[in-house]
């Protein structure tokens, strides 16, 4: 298999007709997003495509062959007009383009399409799962519910569609409210199956941010407010030794906390250094302190 193809694809378009406007043809395309179920038509004059055409040829090689301008003349004597050449021109390049995942995962390429960001999800608690090793932190399994992905059963054509939409589903993201893009999702899943939560703190409330995603951008996000079971750890104040995994290499080490700002689900610590501190053999990252790397650290991870 060529490099930057995958076996499965995931769309599908099929040209089914053109529309004379007289000032110009609109090509229509009947979409299918083949993971979730939704389908859509969509409307796309010729330079509209060329003009992908010409932005995806920028970053993939290889691209299929995109219809020409015009077409041999002795179509004409069978009474093929140029739209009606194009129609069945377009199906064979959007067979082979949509075959490129390389390229399908552009946004530029999906916006075409018709694709939209995807509509809010909803979110509920299934269980917590409380660990009796762990004393700090517990687990927390969420329901979702995504509108715009209902797969076909199994055994039916995958081109079946179950959604009139053009705002499919593809993955869930779940993270701390008002969490910077920089940061690392809490969990992240497949729609409408459960996704698990870890290492919430104890006691502590939990506001968190449930978005849908594809491949055009995020959805608003469902807002869930909640108090983990458990007995709620020490509140950590600036100035106040602690205990904490330094992302370098796991491992954790002796630290002060510089600040901590609960909604964020972070605390800003600087890393001690070997001394002064009572004669104490510590087990510390290095000399500079508080211009040391990873000092952002989950709450969970600071003890």
């Amino acid at each position: 298999m060529e490099e930057g193809r995958e076996a499965s694809s995931t769309f599908s378009a099929f040209c089914t007709g053109f529309q004379d406007n007289g000032s110009h043809v609109e090509y229509i395309f009947h979409i299918v997003h083949l993971q979730s179920g939704c389908a859509w038509k969509v409307r796309r004059r010729y330079s509209e495509i060329l003009l992908v055409h010409e932005f995806l040829s920028g970053y993939a090689d290889k691209l299929p062959a995109f219809p020409p301008k015009a077409f041999q003349s002795w179509s004409l004597l069978f009474g093929e007009s140029l739209p009606v050449q194009r129609v069945s021109a377009f199906q064979e390049y959007f067979r082979q383009l949509l075959s490129r995942q390389d390229v399908v995962a552009k946004p530029r390429l999906q916006q075409l399409l018709g694709v939209e960001r995807p509509p809010p999800v909803t979110a509920s608690v299934r269980r917590w799962i409380v660990e009796t090793s762990v004393h700090s932190t517990v687990d927390l399994e969420l329901d979702i519910s995504a509108d715009t992905f209902s797969p076909p059963d199994e055994g039916s054509s995958p081109y079946e569609s179950t959604s009139t939409s053009c705002a499919p589903t593809e993955s869930i993201l779940v993270q701390w409210k008002g969490a910077s893009p920089e940061h690392d999702p809490l969990a992240s899943g497949k729609p409408n199956e459960p996704i698990c939560v870890r290492g919430l703190p104890c006691g502590e409330e939990a506001v968190l941010e449930v978005m849908a995603l594809n491949g055009v951008g995020k959805s608003e996000p469902f807002e869930l407010q909640l108090i983990a079971p458990g007995e709620r750890q020490a509140v950590l104040e600036p100035g106040m030794r602690v205990r904490a995994v330094w992302a370098g290499d796991g491992t954790t080490y002796d630290a002060v906390v510089h600040s901590y700002q609960r909604d964020s689900g972070y605390v800003l610590v600087d890393w001690l250094r070997p001394a002064p501190l009572s004669g104490k053999k510590l087990k510390c990252v290095c000399e500079v302190g508080d211009d040391t790397d990873h000092r952002l650290v989950a709450r969970s991870c600071v003890h």
